[in-house]
């Protein structure tokens, strides 16, 4: 292809580019950031109700090794107050507490993890068009740029 051509249009194109992958990365990075979050948190909480309902007493003895270790102070010898523990608290309740404590930690990190989102996204937007850029129009093969890379990781 002509130089002259391929100039004029680089001109056009990376200006569109760049508003686009700007456009697109800011909104997609955010949108998938928070669906991000949504996911863990969910993640975090099937399995602290899974690990309750399925390992009820393993779920048990953590309650009472927790409530331990919060009225430590209170006992003098740590076997009796686990025993009076056990007494007193006959199962673990639904672990409520957890469940919320997740979904304030996801609503605090969110803003964190959708910033990231905002920088990340578009660069990875603009890559994908300056590779568009070097196959399509270029005529650059991969393989043959990047190919010992590819020969040094293995692929």
């Amino acid at each position: 292809m002509n130089k002259i051509k391929l100039f004029l249009m680089g001109i056009i194109y990376f200006p569109v580019a760049l508003i686009i992958s700007l456009t697109i990365g800011v909104l997609g990075g955010v949108f998938f950031k928070i669906l991000a979050s949504f996911e863990d948190m969910q993640d975090l909480i099937r399995t602290e109700i899974k690990y309750w309902k399925i390992y009820p007493q393993k779920a048990y003895d953590l309650y009472i090794a927790d409530l331990l270790r919060y009225k430590k102070s209170d006992w003098i010898d740590p076997n009796m107050a686990g025993k009076e523990f056990r007494r007193k608290y006959k199962k673990q309740p639904f672990p409520l507490a957890n469940i919320v404590m997740y979904i304030l930690g996801m609503l605090v990190l969110m803003p964190f993890r959708c910033i990231s989102g905002m920088f990340k996204a578009p660069v990875i937007v603009f890559m994908d068009f300056v590779y568009f850029w070097q196959e399509k129009i270029l005529k650059i093969d991969p393989l043959l740029k990047y190919g010992k890379y590819l020969k040094k990781w293995k692929l």
